[in-house]
C-alpha cells in the first residue's frame, strides 16, 4: 500500500510483545527504508536503511530522549544478555560502554530497546546499578479486619489477576479472579469456575477440568489485536454454544 506521498507502507503487530512496526519504503525516490517500532513500554526504535546498505538506529525513550546507537550496537537484544551479566558481576554502565567504544547513554538506549530500564542508587557511598523491566507488573495488597487478604496483579497488557484468601469454617479458602478481553473468570477453591461477560453481565458456570475450562483460560490469554489465527481473537460465547462451557 502506498500513502499520499507515494511511499510504500506496511504496519504489523507482534502478538507476543504488543510492539507495532510501521515500515516505510521510498522505493521510487531516495531508496531509504524506515522501520519505526513502538514498544508496549512507549519506547520507539527508528531504523533507517539507505540504498547503499548503510543504516542508522535511533532510540527514543518514554521521556522523549533520542539516542543514536553506535555502529556495532543492536536494537534487537543480541547484546543485552551480556550487558545484564556484566551488571550482575558489578560492572558499571560506564565501564561496559568504554569496552564497547560507545557512550553510557547509548548502552541505556540499547537496553531500553529491549524493554529494560536502568535504576541507579548510591547508599552510604556504595553505588549500585539495577536493570528493571520497563513495564513491571503492578502489585497491590490489602488486608481487612477479618483476615481477608486481597492481592491484585496487573501486567503490562492490562490483564488483572485478583487473589482473595480468607478463613471460612477454620479453613483457608482461595478464590482467583482473572479479568481481560472483556471477561472475568472466577475460580473457586474447589476448582469450579464462573465466566462473566463484563459488558452484559451474562454468566456461564464451568465445571472443573472440563473442555469449557480450557476454553475459558484461552479466552483470557489470547491477544485480541493479533493477526495470527492461533493467538488472535476468537468468537465470544453465544447462546448457540452455551452448552460447551460445561463439558
Amino acid at each position: 500500500m502506498r500513502d499520499g506521498q507515494g511511499l510504500r507502507t506496511n504496519v504489523s503487530r507482534n502478538a507476543r510483545t504488543g510492539a507495532v512496526t510501521t515500515r516505510t519504503d521510498d522505493d521510487l525516490g531516495s531508496g531509504d527504508v524506515v522501520e519505526r517500532t513502538r514498544l508496549a513500554s512507549g519506547v520507539e526504535i527508528d531504523r533507517t536503511t539507505h540504498r547503499d546498505g548503510s543504516s542508522q538506529t535511533v532510540v527514543t525513550t518514554v521521556d522523549g530522549r533520542k539516542t543514536t546507537l553506535g555502529a556495532g550496537q543492536d536494537a534487537m537484544g543480541k547484546d543485552s544478555p551480556a550487558i545484564a551479566r556484566a551488571v550482575e558481576r558489578g560492572d558499571s554502565l560506564d565501564a561496559i560502554a568504554a569496552r564497547q567504544g560507545v557512550g553510557r547513554e547509548q548502552i541505556e538506549a540499547e537496553l531500553a530497546a529491549v524493554g529494560l530500564g536502568v535504576r541507579s542508587g548510591d547508599k552510604g557511598g556504595v553505588k549500585s546499578t539495577e536493570l528493571v523491566a520497563a513495564m513491571p507488573d503492578e502489585i497491590s495488597r490489602s488486608d481487612d479486619a477479618k483476615g481477608k487478604v486481597t492481592i491484585d496483579v496487573v501486567d503490562g497488557q492490562g490483564r488483572r489477576r485478583r487473589t482473595i484468601t480468607q478463613d471460612l469454617d477454620g479453613h483457608k479458602r482461595k478464590t482467583v479472579e482473572e479479568t481481560f478481553n472483556g471477561y472475568t473468570l472466577t475460580t473457586a477453591a474447589d476448582g469450579h469456575m464462573r465466566l462473566r461477560q463484563d459488558a452484559t453481565g451474562r454468566e456461564w458456570t464451568i465445571k472443573a477440568g472440563s473442555a469449557g475450562a480450557a476454553l475459558a483460560h484461552t479466552l483470557l490469554a489470547i491477544d485480541p489485536h493479533s493477526r495470527d489465527a492461533r493467538t488472535g481473537k476468537i468468537d465470544c460465547p453465544g447462546s448457540d454454544r452455551d452448552h460447551a462451557w460445561g463439558r
